[in-house]
């Protein structure tokens, strides 16, 4: 459903003007009647809170490689296919060059908007990698390590990666500051390993 800039605009006008009419009442009615005068509750397009409203319109993102491409390419792991999940058949344009460029192992820093897919610009290169080593009999040992700026943010990816990697047969741990330093510390139950 489209929205309407300018009706919506004015919605959130009017809501923020009532705001501030009720937050900071005044008992004197002149006052008061002065201030509602001032924000113009009823003409929400001429208040002195409101410039514009300004629209900014963006384009799509460029469509980079399929996965069955990245796959053919060697840049992934043919499991891969069945890891990433099934909405998703081509990347972005920037996340398959950000993607290329940690696969050649190249330092790589990805700048763009938020819900662009950053993450998967490291992750499934990553994923990626931990199935090779696990297919070349590599012994079992850290292949990588994320760092979140924030708990909340390292939690959130740890229930993401825990769904991408089920039955894979690789493991993923978190480390936060409230992480028990000990196994008799730990509460909860130990998950079984997969097959």
């Amino acid at each position: 459903m489209a929205i309407n800039p300018i009706v919506y605009t004015d919605k959130i006008v009017r809501s923020f003007l009532k705001y501030q009419l009720t937050t900071y009442p005044f008992a004197d009615p002149r006052l008061y009647d002065q201030m509602r005068e001032q924000l113009r509750l009823e003409r929400t397009r001429s208040t002195p809170l409101l410039h514009g409203p300004y629209i900014s319109l963006s384009q799509g993102f460029r469509q980079g490689a399929s996965i069955d491409q990245l796959i053919a390419d060697g840049v992934f792991h043919q499991h891969m296919r069945h890891i990433i999940p099934s909405g998703i058949a081509h990347f972005y344009g920037h996340q398959e060059k950000a993607i290329r460029s940690v696969h050649e192992g190249k330092t790589t820093l990805v700048s763009t908007g938020t819900g662009s897919g950053k993450t998967e610009c490291f992750l499934y290169p990553i994923i990626s990698k931990c199935l090779e080593l696990k297919d070349a009999g590599a012994p079992a040992g850290i292949a990588a390590v994320i760092v979140y700026p924030m708990n909340a943010l390292a939690e959130d990816q740890l229930d993401r990666l825990r769904g991408l990697l089920a039955g894979s047969g690789i493991t993923v741990g978190m480390y936060i500051g409230k992480t028990p330093e000990y196994d008799r510390d730990v509460t909860g139950h130990r998950l079984p390993l997969a097959a």
